[in-house]
């Protein structure tokens, strides 16, 4: 039950921000029971003190500050990669302490209860967060130690009664660890699937599943941050929408299974240009795409999207049915250069983008097309 390479490392990561809630819900409730259980203990039962002597430093003075850790780490960025190891030295811990105050409260003819063991085993599974493949050496280990834990019990106060006893309670315990294997596997199952689900539905809404760039409605997210951060930085930006030129002539003649084929090919190049300039690509139209550079001078910029026509015009995609005498595809753009200063807004840039576009294909097609704000105050 494992996915491959950097799809786990992806869901071990989704799976620890769930985890640290729970962790942290859970932790805090058990930091009320070790804190306050006592006290009630002492009221109602009154432990010799033979008992409390023993156990009170395990419960404030290991059990507690675990617990207080285990929600710290919970709470601290810097502290969540240790948060799942500190879960299981805390788990066992609990489990340790519990079975500890059953042997002695029997030795001392002091009365526990007999369950809390049972409960730590089953909430390890259910309650932590924690991968099957974590837990399960975990619960093994407190299921051995309570199993123990009973025998040792029955052979302490030798009689059949006893014995049987003791039989009856290792079956318990094996009965609530069998659960807990299979309730936590099936858990854990469902939550992998889900996930993926989810992931891949996220993928549909981000990325186009043709060109693998933004979607429309992520560039309009994207779009929307970036401006708004460039005018509170004071920080360039620049957009550009790009058009493939006679792309319809394209399709009508090569057909549209040629035509997804050349937009795969221009998105891998569209992609790659922009990852390695800091930037970001997506598709709004057919074959229609917008760019976006934060932080870019003008120079870089007019830079970085000269390198876009001329590596959309060196994939040499042949297309004979323009109407023009180049013979390729290429590709036209038209672009804005800006620092916002609240003269222009973002659906204004953006409309100069899109007639910055239209300027270069007057001027013949394959061309760029850049204007700065200034130009429009």
């Amino acid at each position: 039950m494992r996915f491959e390479g950097a799809l786990e490392t992806d869901y071990r990561r989704h799976l620890l921000r769930l985890s640290l809630r729970a962790r942290l819900l859970f932790g805090g409730l058990l930091l009320v029971i070790f804190t306050s259980y006592p006290l009630l203990e002492l009221t109602l039962f009154h432990p010799p003190n033979a008992f409390t002597e023993k156990v009170r430093p395990l419960q404030f003075g290991l059990v507690v500050p675990l617990l207080l850790l285990l929600i710290t780490a919970s709470l601290r960025s810097k502290l969540h990669r240790l948060s799942t190891s500190i879960t299981m030295v805390t788990i066992f811990a609990i489990g340790a302490c519990v079975m500890y105050q059953r042997l002695l409260g029997h030795e001392l003819g002091y009365v526990t209860a007999t369950n809390w063991a049972n409960i730590t085993i089953l909430a390890s599974f259910f309650f932590f967060g924690l991968p099957l493949k974590r837990i399960l050496p975990l619960a093994s280990v407190l299921v051995v130690m309570n199993i123990a834990t009973e025998f040792h019990i029955g052979q302490y106060t030798p009689s059949e009664l006893n014995f049987i006893n003791s039989v009856y309670e290792a079956e318990i315990i094996v009965i609530c660890f069998v659960l807990g294997v299979c309730g936590c596997y099936s858990i854990e199952t469902s939550n992998r699937l889900n996930w993926l689900e989810a992931r891949d539905l996220q993928r549909k809404v981000l990325h186009d599943g043709l060109t693998g760039t933004f979607t429309r409605l992520e560039f309009r997210s994207l779009y929307r941050r970036l401006f708004s951060l460039a005018q509170r930085e004071q920080r360039p930006i620049s957009i550009a929408i790009a058009d493939l030129d006679y792309f319809k002539n394209y399709n009508d003649h090569y057909g549209h299974a040629a035509g997804d084929q050349c937009l795969a090919a221009i998105g891998r190049v569209l992609r790659k240009i922009a990852k390695k300039h800091g930037g970001f690509v997506a598709r709004i139209g057919g074959e229609e795409f917008v760019l976006l550079f934060y932080g870019a001078s003008e120079f870089e910029n007019a830079k970085i999207l000269q390198s876009v026509r001329a590596a959309v015009e060196n994939l040499a995609i042949e297309h004979t049915a323009r109407d023009d005498d180049n013979g390729y595809v290429t590709m036209s753009i038209g672009s804005i250069h800006l620092v916002p200063d609240g003269s222009i807004n973002r659906f204004a840039a953006l409309k100069i983008a899109d007639q910055n576009l239209y300027a270069a294909k007057e001027r013949g097609r394959n061309q760029l097309a850049l204007s700065e704000a200034h130009q429009y105050a």
